[in-house]
């Protein structure tokens, strides 16, 4: 990693909103064809990069990577995507789903784009964004294992998941990714749940911190009870404003922005998110600020300009503190 983008990671206070899709409207051209050139993705990304003045390029963004791995149609040529679902995925063989992923798939894609985005932008941290284990077996269980009472019933499908996770990281870690955040929905934890999500995110963060990939786990929920993940997680990034005291127990803390906050008023964003960094920075200053979703591939201008008022409040921030 080079000494510039390390000082920016150390530093933290990172605008790293996520924008991909979104970059199939900058090239004008369909979400499907976009999806599968990295030539085009890698020229929308740098337009974005320049245009929000972000201070990461989120170069790797698929919600349904995983499940295209495991087998199911997603038909891209939608927004969002349409998902053809299937029933049982407890016994999936996919080993050689992951070899032909390497080889031709959407991960040698995002590999690609992000070999080339550090040698074009080689100072600009680059970040990827993966699904977790029980996020993932949530979606193909069909139900919230989160919110599962015997969270523990579904150890193996969970650890299955876990296994595909690992072997995605490991494809990445060498391309050049300077951050990757894992989004996730852990349960309400207890001694077995704790014992549970450790032994498989352990080897999971120590795959991602070989590659120097510096981990973070994005959650949409997040109270009280959760601070006692901070055993096993680094680097948390949470969107309820009210939870930020118990966040402070974890190393890092980033802030996800819900949309509906960035497509308010210039006043009523400039107040939240002064709000938002006044709480942060009372604890520790935040790694990254980013939205709790992608910016979609159709965006209203009320959004864009949310996003420009936060890079414009941050950069002020900064200058101020």
């Amino acid at each position: 990693m080079l000494r510039e983008k390390k000082k920016l990671i150390e530093r933290g206070f990172l605008f790293s909103p996520i924008i991909f899709s979104y970059g199939a409207t900058v090239e004008g051209i369909p979400f499907s064809e976009y999806i599968e050139n990295p030539t085009k993705i890698v020229r929308a990304l740098k337009t974005v990069y320049q245009y929000f003045n972000t201070d990461v390029i989120t170069c790797c963004y698929d919600p349904y990577l995983e499940l295209k791995i495991f087998g199911y149609e997603i038909d891209s040529s939608f927004y969002p995507p349409k998902i053809s679902k299937k029933s049982h995925a407890e016994n999936m063989e996919f080993q050689g789903k992951m070899e032909i992923m390497r080889e031709g798939g959407q991960l040698s894609v995002i590999v690609e784009v992000v070999k080339r985005l550090n040698t074009i932008l080689e100072n600009v941290p680059l970040i990827g964004f993966i699904n977790g284990p029980i996020k993932v077996a949530s979606y193909l269980q069909q139900q919230d294992l989160a919110k599962e009472e015997d969270f523990n019933k579904y150890s193996d499908i969970i650890n299955l998941c876990a296994t595909l996770t690992s072997e995605i990281i490991k494809i990445l870690g060498p391309s050049g990714l300077d951050i990757i955040v894992i989004t996730e929905e852990l349960p309400t934890p207890n001694e077995d749940v704790l014992d549970h999500v450790e032994s498989f995110y352990t080897t999971l963060l120590n795959i991602a911190n070989f590659f120097q990939l510096n981990p973070g786990v994005m959650l949409r929920s997040f109270d009280e009870s959760y601070s006692v993940y901070s055993d096993i997680f680094d680097c948390i990034i949470i969107s309820d404003l009210s939870q930020v005291e118990v966040a402070s127990n974890f190393e890092r803390i980033g802030y996800a922005l819900p949309l509906y906050i960035l497509q308010k008023s210039s006043v009523e964003i400039e107040k939240y998110v002064d709000e938002v960094f006044g709480k942060l920075t009372s604890y520790n200053r935040p790694f990254i600020i980013t939205t709790l979703e992608e910016i979609p591939l159709k965006s209203s201008s009320e959004l864009i300009h949310g996003l420009r008022t936060v890079r414009d409040l941050m950069t002020r921030w900064n200058d101020e503190s």
